[in-house]
């Protein structure tokens, strides 16, 4: 049997590749799919006029990217937007103006 007849005979039953015609546009390596569970999350945060999307979004979709639970993604959101609705509450604009005594007092 020579070299050139197994090598045909390994790959006759193999299917070509064929790529999708039409490549996902809002996905790529680095933008993950929508997940429904933090965009209502973020939707909330829009809603409420809170601060901090963007961190937030990384925060959550980085959990995501670790195979967190959808219960760990759904209480670590539920609790950023308390947070972040205390804050408000206490006349901050920003995360880069929160203090320490803002986290302490939250967490009593």
């Amino acid at each position: 049997m020579a070299i050139e007849h197994v090598l045909q005979e390994k790959f006759v039953d193999l299917q070509p590749f064929n790529p999708p015609e039409s490549p996902d546009q809002e996905t790529d390596a680095l933008t993950p799919r929508k997940n429904p569970l933090i965009e209502k999350w973020l939707g909330q945060l829009a809603e409420k006029g809170l601060f901090g999307r963007p961190y937030v979004k990384d925060y959550l979709y980085g959990l995501k990217r670790r195979n967190c639970r959808p219960s760990t993604i759904r209480s670590y959101g539920s609790t950023l937007l308390l947070f972040l609705s205390y804050l408000k509450e206490r006349g901050r604009v920003s995360l880069e103006t929160t203090t320490r005594e803002d986290l302490s007092s939250f967490i009593e």
